[in-house]
């Protein structure tokens, strides 16, 4: 069955509300450009009302790995969701939690990138979002399903893939069907504005992911 994170929670109704409707995991934005950004001190009293077996996700752009150890202590985030392009492997390694490793598809991408930085780190586990030159995440943009396809299909001879980009409650089942995933991420896709869930989305698009 394919796993299901709901992004950008700000607030502890939208975290209990997609927990109850059967979600793996939640995001919480550490990165303070993000209109869904949340304060840590505010992440962990979210993360400490969570059911058991919720994972909590921590989203970290350009953070040294001393700020994300120290965030993840914190609050109790589980899993780093790590989207900085510059940072080493020994950097990378220096992570307390485990890592999911975002790459962004865009034209020049080549799922061997994802492949060499397993061979170097030995994170297996991997998000792939829609590229937009202007923001990272939450972006309504779609990758191509086919193309998709072809990066779970390799990643699944070494690792996880997780698709996140313009998913919604009306195309998660046919992109499901047809990629195969591990897992599925969503954020703008169930909100009613920007940092704020739609409960009728949020239930619809895990029951629909969950359903192949």
């Amino acid at each position: 069955m394919t796993k299901v994170k709901i992004c950008g929670i700000t607030n502890l109704d939208d975290a209990l509300l997609a927990a109850h409707a059967g979600a793996d995991a939640l995001g919480f934005i550490f990165y303070k450009k993000s209109p869904r950004y949340i304060a840590p001190k505010s992440a962990k009293k979210i993360i400490d009302a969570l059911p058991p077996f919720v994972q909590a996700v921590g989203v970290f752009v350009n953070h040294s790995p001393d700020e994300i150890n120290r965030i993840c202590r914190t609050t109790g985030i589980s899993i780093v969701q790590e989207h900085s392009d510059a940072m080493s492997v020994k950097d990378v390694r220096k992570i307390s939690a485990r890592v999911l490793k975002v790459f962004r598809v865009g034209s020049d991408f080549d799922v061997k990138q994802a492949e060499q930085f397993y061979r170097q780190t030995g994170v297996s586990r991997f998000l792939f979002d829609a590229f937009h030159d202007k923001l990272l995440g939450g972006t309504g943009v779609q990758i191509d399903t086919q193309r998709a396809a072809r990066i779970a299909k390799n990643v699944s001879k070494f690792g996880y893939a997780v698709f996140a980009g313009g998913l919604n409650a009306e195309n998660v089942q046919s992109m499901v069907q047809v990629v195969q995933p591990y897992g599925v991420d969503v954020s703008s896709g169930v909100e009613k504005r920007v940092g704020k869930k739609d409960a009728k989305k949020v239930r619809l698009f895990i029951e629909r992911a969950k359903s192949v």
